[in-house]
């Protein structure tokens, strides 16, 4: 009896293994390989080959793809003959995790918003039929239907061209109209002591504007070869209409570029953005816009000195704000020295504009800036505590709070003291700013700028097959314990990889490819070889290692001399908060971690012994009545003690997820990037900069 109730214990056994083998067996697996498999998904499978997509879904990194089955298409054939069907696709593809209460940013550029009711979930109305197919690089939702393409009407630009636009200049200011392709350009010398350069467009007949949210600006941020000042370029946006001559006003920005191709980016400017001009205030005291007659839009240059150059790609209009993107930036490869002179420059552009009163030019400025810090690419620890920075003055939303933001980060930057918050207006005053070092807290950087461009390399290029090439690999969910040289936050293991062929010493790497983990990248100077019984199971990393023979036989006892440590960088150093993570725990969250993963195991043990207790007390009285009905009408006799005497204990069960070696959260990153440009390789660095005044 004893035996048989062991013989279900191991079966129990090797049942919760074959559960934990099947999961490994799922993380495994791409989103093409997924997708490939079920059946239910042939028509989006035949529609993303059909648009060139289909190669996405193999891509580094972590996508969400709602997916709709077979079963949402009446006519699969007309589907995949649609003119828009590569934009219709890329809306049921998202960079990144979703987060709750965030609408997802997908690449075609409208947001979806996922709501839950009635414990079921619906993506733009549309129901969740099956949720949560987790893979090695995303994730899978299956939809009842095919989500549908955004209307926005489109102004001008594209196929309607820019029929009525024309340049105007004031005083010593220039500017000049030039078409190149589709897009418009419009450029020339501005100067700060006066003038103002603008072109202007007429509508007729008239815009109807009563059923827009807003409006949708499609940019290109040219290299400015000769741009004195590291800053973006603020500018007016006007609307007239044709009840008055009176001009109502809102800003956008071109994020600064320099050197390197043109980068693109949207401005979405709400409606009710537009106030009535300083000019115009006192003689039309409550007047507004009236969105069903627009007759004219103008868009300003003002008070910036140098060469300027916008080039406009499009102008639309949408009827929700969702329909929009985030914001966008261009993600720069940058140095502390580079990061230092676009601050520096930004404030010394910016403050003049504030002191006369363009409140809404400053703020967009400023906010470019924060934006292009938050998606730059350089000194991971560096910018990391920047970003907390900014992110914290977008929050708040004022050109002054943007203003003290930046501030703090320059003084972070150059070693200096922070700026006293009584020194600022009230409205910027307080400790909302994070103090020098501390990590931002999880979401304050949640939805204030489309990272799609810069988390995933929508082109697949060479780059991210290249370093990877060097590399055996990937291990699914194993990982090296300790023997770290460096720690980074990346956004692709091709990244992590590059990083490891950059590094001296480094042998191999793990990266973070699921659960709060994705994007950490942690180059070892050990491989399987030399690690040992080191070399084991992570359900949330996978592991690469270097093909190089020598890589294995020329490692240094421990990391190499040369090597940068996880709490160091060669740009700059700042003080942290805390200490280097302990050997066993690769990041910075290790207390959500930790509980995960002893609740794992404790569940998974607690489940097998419950099992085996339930199966031995059945055998006991399985056995008990047996013997009862063997002695009816005979005589009894003594029996033996129970179990099994060459039996000496029962199997060991499952051990559990050592909590020690799962690594901290981290928040989400994502895939390869496009090609880096150093924006500090010609910028001095200030050294010793005084503390600003924040009213200049």
């Amino acid at each position: 009896m004893l035996l048989g109730g062991l013989r279900d214990m191991r079966a129990v056994r090797t049942v919760a293994l074959a559960v934990l083998l099947t999961f490994v067996e799922l993380r495994g697996q791409t989103l093409l390989d997924a997708v490939s498999a079920d059946e239910s998904l042939s028509i989006f499978l035949s529609a993303l080959r059909k648009a060139g997509l289909a190669s996405f879904l193999n891509v580094s990194g972590f996508l969400t793809v709602f997916a709709p089955t077979d079963d949402a298409f009446d006519s699969p054939e007309e589907f995949l003959e649609r003119p828009d069907l590569r934009d219709l696709l890329k809306l049921h593809l998202a960079v990144g995790r979703q987060e709750e209460g965030h609408p997802v940013q997908s690449m075609e550029g409208a947001r979806l918003e996922v709501v839950t009711h009635e414990h079921h979930s619906f993506v733009n109305g549309i129901q969740v039929i099956r949720a949560e197919q987790v893979l090695r690089n995303g994730v899978v939702h299956h939809l009842g239907s095919f989500l549908q393409v955004p209307e926005r009407l489109r102004l001008s630009g594209a196929e309607k061209g820019w029929p009525g636009w024309i340049a105007e200049r004031g005083g010593k200011a220039t500017g000049r109209l030039s078409f190149s392709g589709e897009a418009m350009v419009f450029s020339g010398h501005d100067l700060e002591e006066g003038g103002a350069s603008s072109v202007r467009a007429s509508f007729r007949p008239l815009l109807n504007l009563t059923a827009c949210a807003g409006l949708l600006l499609d940019l290109q941020s040219e290299p400015m070869a000769n741009s004195t000042r590291a800053a973006p370029l603020g500018l007016q946006l006007i609307l007239k209409d044709a009840n008055s001559s009176s001009a109502y006003e809102s800003a956008f920005a071109v994020p600064f570029s320099q050197g390197g191709p043109p980068h693109s980016c949207s401005v979405f400017i709400p409606l009710r953005d537009f106030s009535i001009s300083r000019a115009d205030a006192k003689a039309c005291e409550g007047c507004v816009l009236d969105r069903s007659r627009i007759a004219t839009l103008e868009i300003n240059v003002i008070l910036q000195s140098g060469p300027f150059h916008v080039r406009l790609a499009g102008l639309r209009a949408v009827r929700r704000a969702l329909d929009a993107p985030l914001p966008t930036a261009p993600s720069v490869q940058m140095t502390t020295a580079g990061l230092l002179k676009l601050i520096d420059g930004t404030i010394q552009t910016a403050a003049p504009i504030c002191k006369e009163g363009y409140d809404k030019v400053c703020l967009a400025m400023y906010s470019a800036t924060a934006r292009q810090v938050m998606v730059a690419r350089g000194p991971a620890q560096t910018l990391q505590q920047l970003r907390g920075l900014t992110c914290a003055g977008l929050r708040r939303g004022s050109a002054w709070s943007l203003r003290r933001a930046l501030d703090a980060a320059h003084a972070d930057l150059a070693g200096e003291e922070r700026i006293l918050d009584v020194r600022y207006p009230p409205e910027a005053q307080g400790s909302w700013l994070l103090p020098r070092g501390q990590r931002p807290p999880s979401g304050l950087c949640q939805g204030l700028v489309d990272r799609t461009s810069v988390d995933i390399n929508l082109e697949l290029g060479a780059s991210d097959r290249s370093s990877l090439s060097s590399f055996s690999g990937p291990f699914v969910a194993m990982s090296i314990e300790g023997r770290n040289v460096q720690h980074r936050q990346v956004h692709s293991p091709a990244e992590c990889a590059q990083l490891c062929l950059e590094t001296d010493g480094c042998a191999s790497f793990d990266y973070g490819a699921d659960g709060f983990v994705v994007g950490e990248c942690w180059l070892k100077w050990a491989n399987r070889t030399s690690a040992g019984s080191a070399f084991r199971t992570h359900r949330l990393f996978d592991y690469y290692e270097r093909q190089q023979a020598s890589a294995a036989t020329s490692l240094p006892a421990g990391p190499a001399k040369n090597v940068v440590g996880p709490t160091s960088s060669p740009e700059l150093s700042i003080p942290t908060s805390g200490q280097d993570p302990p050997k066993e725990q690769a990041g910075s969250g290790g207390a959500r971690t930790f509980v995960f993963g002893a609740a794992l195991g404790g569940v998974l043990l607690l489940g097998i012994l419950l099992g085996a207790l339930f199966i031995f007390v059945l055998h006991i009285r399985k056995g008990g009545r047996a013997r009862g009905r063997e002695r009816t009408g005979r005589e009894r006799t003594p029996r033996a003690p129970p179990g099994n005497p060459g039996v000496s204990g029962a199997p060991d069960p499952i051990s559990p997820v050592d909590p020690a070696q799962l690594p901290p959260t981290v928040s989400l990153g994502s895939a390869a990037v496009p090609p880096s440009i150093d924006i500090g390789s010609t910028s001095v660095v200030v050294v010793g900069h005084p503390v600003r005044d924040p009213t200049t």
